[in-house]
């Protein structure tokens, strides 16, 4: 299957590069890669690339090799973060373990590929304009994918290449429905790539409002909604609740206290009516008990919701040694976690940490944490940042990119950083990175006022008008 889509996807590319030209081939690959299954994958020792990498790997090569590229790189913070969290990644491994440089290969071809991607995808405003309609079929196939998987219990793709999906997917249902994965492996997974597609969903709707896209286009928000919905998952349902508020906070300024304020209050009260909170989550996710288990010598209820809060306290103590470089990722390994100062009897409970950022700080320490937590930050003010260029066309695709990388940074506090989306978050972060350089650059030249050359005065009352070059 890996061989016949790669082969496929290479024609596609190909000749998309030799009739249409890079840019072209450019926006191809990144709507590709966003709608392809990633358990189809070649794997060769320690070496592991899914269809969308290979498939990224051959658009990058279109681009970057065609004889009328014109590709400059003009680099920003953000890249050297990301090539500072590849390379914290595999040091901490060669403490830790020993590594190969299979190994070293795979961190950073998972880490940089789609970044790159994303950095190349957009370098006018024509780029954006050009990659809407695939965004369009992507968000449509995906919604669909999802609502079909979820209503008939069956992954229509999947079950035609035998793939087996997750427990979560194939066994936890939720209000009668099965909570779809499309083409990841997990429903939270597949909710969270669907969070990050609704600014194209929202983009395509105003297009289609303004007249520059189909009127059916206007469906597409509530298409990524209803597949969102279809998950089952509170995560990603939250994060299009986040989106949508950070697209207002972004864009109206003038209302922009008014939200905050009672939201800010929302969150303090959340934090202060804990078991509240808990209740509603427990109700939402249809958890109607709780089993009993022993921590530090004291019986505490423990459910999938609490989960999340309890990791925090396991892994406490480790995260107080973890250090600049963390104990590696050899030790984080699901089924056998072998983190130090964690209770024996609990290391396989809480294998699975359900926390990036508890898991990056056991994994790569202090110093590999905080390069990733600045890496987001960057990505939403260069998403912010592209909401201020005067032409204005795209300023809600980029308000609703800010506020999906928003509810990703948040919601990564109760869901490890899986290649299944991190994929797609990193193709996010280049592309604003890329859309931060290319559209405030060409408004910027927009705005420049011409030069021109002084009057010349011949006698008085007679001059030579001036003259643009």
């Amino acid at each position: 299957m890996f061989i016949i889509l790669l082969l496929l996807g290479t024609t596609y590319l190909a000749t998309t590069a030799a009739l249409r030209g890079p840019r072209a081939a450019a926006t191809s690959t990144f709507v590709l890669t966003l709608a392809l299954p990633c358990w189809v994958y070649f794997e060769s020792g320690a070496l592991r690339i899914d269809i969308r990498t290979a498939l990224a790997l051959v658009g990058l090569g279109c681009v970057l090799l065609h004889p009328l590229s014109q590709f400059s790189f003009r680099p920003i913070l953000a890249d050297l973060l990301l090539v500072t969290l590849v390379v914290v990644q595999i040091v901490a491994d060669c403490l830790t373990t020993d590594v190969t440089p299979a190994v070293a290969v795979d961190i950073a071809i998972q880490w940089i590929v789609p970044y790159a991607l994303g950095r190349i995808a957009v370098r006018s405003a024509e780029d954006v304009r050009r990659l809407m309609p695939g965004m369009v079929v992507v968000c449509m196939s995906l919604s669909l994918w999802s609502a079909v998987e979820s209503i008939t219990r069956i992954n229509p793709i999947g079950s035609l290449v035998g793939h087996v999906g997750s427990i979560q997917g194939m066994q936890d249902l939720r209000w009668g429905l099965r909570r779809a994965e499309g083409p990841l492996t997990h429903p939270i997974f597949f909710g969270l790539l669907l969070v990050m597609l609704l600014p194209f969903a929202m983009q395509a709707a105003r297009m289609a409002r303004n007249g520059t896209g189909p009127r059916w286009w206007t469906w597409t928000p509530w298409c990524i909604a209803g597949g969102t919905l279809f998950s089952m998952s509170r995560g990603p349902q939250m994060g299009i609740g986040i989106t949508l508020l950070t697209m207002f906070v972004v864009l109206s300024s003038r209302w922009r206290a008014a939200v905050l304020l009672p939201v800010t209050l929302l969150v303090a009260l959340g934090l202060t009516a804990g078991h509240a909170i808990l209740d509603v989550f427990h109700s939402w996710s249809g958890e109607t008990d709780h089993r009993l288990i022993l921590m530090k010598g004291e019986l505490v209820p423990y459910t999938g919701t609490t989960h999340r809060l309890l990791q925090v306290e396991v892994y406490a103590d480790a995260v107080a040694e973890a250090g600049w470089l963390g104990f590696g990722s050899a030790p984080l390994r699901a089924g056998e976690t072998k983190i130090p100062h964690v209770e024996e009897h609990l290391r396989q409970m809480f294998s699975s940490i359900d926390n990036h950022y508890l898991q990056f700080a056991l994994q790569v320490g202090y110093l590999g944490l905080g390069t990733f937590v600045l890496f987001c930050f960057f990505g939403i003010a260069y998403a912010a940042s592209c909401t201020n260029v005067e032409q204005g066309e795209f300023r809600l695709l980029f308000a609703g990119i800010t506020g999906s990388l928003v509810a990703l940074t948040l919601l990564m506090a109760s869901v490890w950083l899986a290649g299944d989306y991190r994929f797609a978050l990193l193709a996010l972060v280049g592309f604003a990175g890329g859309a931060k350089l290319s559209l405030r650059q060409a408004t910027t030249e927009i705005a420049a006022p011409p030069l021109t050359v002084p009057a010349l005065r011949l006698s008085p009352g007679h001059s030579l008008l001036s003259t643009t070059p």
